[in-house]
């Protein structure tokens, strides 16, 4: 699904259970559910303003690109086979992860300098 320099407010994909990717990029989206859509392999949504994403029930991203938004926080742990992640331009200060993906970073994730991995983002 390419909806790239639209002028989305809204995008409901939750019905879409076999959805492989969505990129939504240069929006005015401020939220994404993708709860459900278990066999989704890759997000884009740069230059929007979501504010919230819950990835953890997406087992199968491997890339998912949340540059220039409003996210606050961000949970990664369960995505194992996640090799590209972008969230540079948002106002998070900790990117969740697991023991795995802490000890080794891939080289195409990208965060801010004061942003942090951690195994435990509440703390």
């Amino acid at each position: 699904l390419w909806l790239n320099d639209n002028a989305l407010t809204q995008l409901n994909i939750s019905q879409n259970r076999n959805l492989k990717f969505v990129y939504a990029e240069n929006n005015s989206l401020t939220l994404l559910n993708t709860s459900g859509l278990d066999d989704l392999e890759k997000i884009g949504m740069n230059g929007n303003d979501i504010t919230n994403i819950n990835v953890t029930g997406n087992a199968n991203l491997q890339i998912l690109r949340l540059a220039d938004n409003n996210v606050q926080s961000i949970d990664v742990s369960n995505n194992t086979v996640l090799t590209e992640l972008n969230v540079t331009g948002n106002p998070l200060t900790c990117i969740q992860v697991n023991s795995d993906q802490l000890n080794s970073i891939p080289s195409d994730w990208q965060k801010d300098a004061d942003d942090e991995y951690s195994e435990n983002c509440n703390s």
